[in-house]
């Protein structure tokens, strides 16, 4: 009965941090709208970008639509390898209509090894949400069992 009171704080608290952090303009490095677009299903482009940071800054989907005539999306991923891109890539393909063009910029990071989770925040607001975060997340040291279990915990010592 005691555990009670606290259990549905923590629950109603994680739930406004979630909701508040995916929906930040200047939290998140620019990733949760990113993230917001993919589990909004709010992406239909007829080209999507996929690379590491490189791709980011590199390749502008601006330019890219104006020279083509298509639409364009950029889905890469600061600081991240090959398996975060192909990740980011399998949660694309359940939300979102097939690009006809796949651009994908490679480079010596996209090659590495697992390594650590590069700004790890970026995925804690939709860790209740998708179960495969989950499965993802569990390939790296970052996370642990307990971050995906108890309200609150992904977000202890984080800013």
């Amino acid at each position: 009965m005691f555990l009670a009171p606290i259990g549905i704080f923590a629950v109603g608290a994680d739930f406004f941090i979630s909701a508040s952090l995916r929906n930040s303009k200047t939290y998140g490095e620019g990733e949760y709208a990113t993230w917001n677009d993919i589990y909004g299903g709010h992406l239909s482009a007829e080209i999507f970008i996929y690379g590491s940071s490189r791709a980011v800054v590199h390749i502008s989907p601006a330019i890219l639509s104006d020279q083509s005539g298509k639409s364009c999306y950029n889905l890469g991923v600061d600081g991240f390898n090959f398996w975060t891109q192909y990740f980011r890539h399998q949660e694309v393909s359940k939300h979102a209509k097939r690009p006809q063009t796949i651009l994908h910029s490679l480079d010596i990071s996209t090659l590495s090894d697992k390594g650590n989770v590069f700004y790890k925040a970026q995925f804690l607001p939709y860790m209740f949400q998708s179960e495969s975060i989950e499965s993802f997340a569990k390939l790296y040291p970052d996370f642990s069992y307990f971050d995906f279990r108890l309200p609150l915990v992904r977000y202890y010592g984080n800013r």
